[in-house]
């Protein structure tokens, strides 16, 4: 039996004694600024953004590193793309280990130091810890778009700067960083392998940029970073390479917000502040191929109880996201256009019904073609003209302006001031009165009052199959409108 237990040993130590693989201390950490640009690798199966960890190695050569295996814990998704120089492993962002092996190699365990989070890219260094690289290559360093960068090698800096050259480069792993005045710093992991020749041409983004932004109308103040930057048109030369936060505002007019990635390419836009009413949302919305309107802040709702005498009461109430009390603003009953309680429910209620009419000379419903164009039938750059949302608890629609781009996102959950100011317009499940002053037959033939557009978790459609009376109880909507110009 000891015998047995000693063998055992053996073989477990020979095994050890095999693994030259390891991963180098501390080398694990976040890549800042990388942004994953592999569309076919962008989710895992569970419709979540992946993080990616590129996996650096040294002394392992190519052939080595495209036969690494992976391994990590069960129900969590991963993909591989061998690069050069270096793996990309496309990792469920919960995992928290990691298990790399190669048939001759052996392996090396990992167990995260941190959580990752997706769309995030980190990195590590794998070693050969166990190969000693002999001979000399060459090695040749070239930097673009200019000349004269400073070169840094194994944390050395070299007299003589790019274009850069050397004959008899002892052979190993290197790290390399060419820096230069405007730009970005590089840095970048190669082998010398004897006998080969290794070429680096690298690409230094500009650290300054140039950026022109205007506006219609112009006269607008920009502001990147919160920072105040002038108005417009503006016309910007050394604004710091990255990621920054561009806001546009003017008196009157809506504002409008946008991230942008600044490279060594110059970036000039132009935005529609539109002039928006007092009670009005920003977002311009085609009804027609001639008429555009803007949405009122909120929904007017009507709704019928008893009162304390048990007679009818009629309300119209104003209502708007996230539909909760705050301090009047949200409240059931705040009084938008100059209605409030009835106790005569016929007199309100032709009130509710004329709304097809201008109101305060401004202010109407949408016809039923013109709910069915804004639904169906416009035009946007992205195709898309409302997607499915539930704000504050209430189901509804998130109807897009005709300016929304496929490279705008909705990824918040909370309804806040910067959706709305980027001009969408939130309609909650339920009936939105279209004009109502004309009779219309429906399918079954029977006179209705009016028609409305209904809207449910699945779809939207058009609908005749629900008449609005005087007696009816319960709540029902309208979502006025008035002339974009």
């Amino acid at each position: 039996m000891k015998k047995i237990i000693v063998f055992i040993f053996v073989i477990f130590l020979s095994l050890n004694a095999l693994a030259q693989l390891e991963v180098k201390h501390n080398s694990f950490k976040e890549v800042h600024g990388f942004v994953n640009i592999n569309l076919e690798k962008q989710n895992d199966s569970y419709e979540k953004p992946y993080a990616v960890l590129k996996i650096r190695t040294e002394n392992i050569d190519d052939q080595q590193r495209n036969k690494l295996n992976f391994k990590v814990q069960d129900n969590v998704d991963y993909e591989v793309e061998y690069k050069v120089g270096e793996v990309w492993l496309y990792i469920s962002y919960f995992a928290t280990y990691l298990q790399i092996s190669h048939s001759e190699l052996g392996s090396a365990d990992i167990y995260f130091p941190f959580d990752m989070i997706g769309k995030k890219g980190y990195e590590l260094t794998l070693v050969n810890k166990q190969k000693d690289a002999t001979g000399s290559g060459i090695l040749v360093i070239t930097t673009k778009p200019e000349d004269e960068a400073t070169i840094t090698l194994n944390g050395k800096t070299l007299k003589k700067k790019t274009p850069f050259t050397n004959d008899m480069i002892a052979a190993g792993h290197y790290e390399v960083t060419v820096s230069k005045e405007n730009f970005q710093n590089v840095t970048k992991t190669f082998e010398i392998y004897d006998g080969d020749t290794t070429y680096l041409e690298i690409k230094m983004p500009y650290t300054l940029c140039k950026l022109n932004i205007n506006s219609n109308p112009v006269g607008a103040t920009v502001y990147i970073d919160d920072k105040d930057c002038g108005v417009t048109p503006l016309a910007l030369e050394n604004v710091n390479f990255g990621t920054h936060n561009i806001r546009i505002e003017k008196n009157g007019c809506k504002n409008y917000k946008k991230t942008v990635t600044l490279t060594n390419e110059e970036v000039c836009f132009v935005v529609n502040i539109n002039k928006c009413p007092d009670k009005a949302l920003p977002g311009v919305f085609s009804v027609s191929p001639k008429k555009k309107v803007h949405f009122a802040v909120g929904d007017l709702c009507r709704n019928t109880e008893y009162d304390k005498n048990n007679k009818i009461k009629v309300i119209l109430g104003f209502e708007r996201p996230p539909y909760k009390q705050d301090d009047g603003v949200n409240i059931y009953g705040h009084n938008l256009f100059g209605w409030g309680e009835s106790d005569n429910p016929k007199k309100v209620s032709k009130s509710f019904y004329e709304l097809g009419k201008n109101v305060d000379g401004n202010w109407r419903t949408l016809s039923i073609k013109e709910w069915e164009y804004v639904l169906f039938e416009r035009n946007t750059p992205s195709g898309i003209r409302y997607v499915h949302a539930n704000i504050g608890g209430t189901d509804g629609i998130i109807l897009l302006p005709d300016d929304w781009s496929e490279t705008d996102a909705i990824d918040k959950i909370d309804w806040n001031v910067e959706i709305e100011q980027s001009g969408v317009v939130f309609l909650q499940n339920g009936e939105y009165w279209s004009s109502t002053g004309k009779a219309f037959k429906d399918d079954a033939g029977e006179g209705v009052d009016a028609r409305c557009i209904m809207i449910n978790n699945k779809e939207v459609v058009s609908t005749s199959d629900w008449v609005f009376g005087a007696s009816s109880f319960g709540k029902k909507s309208v979502r006025l409108v008035c002339p974009a110009k």
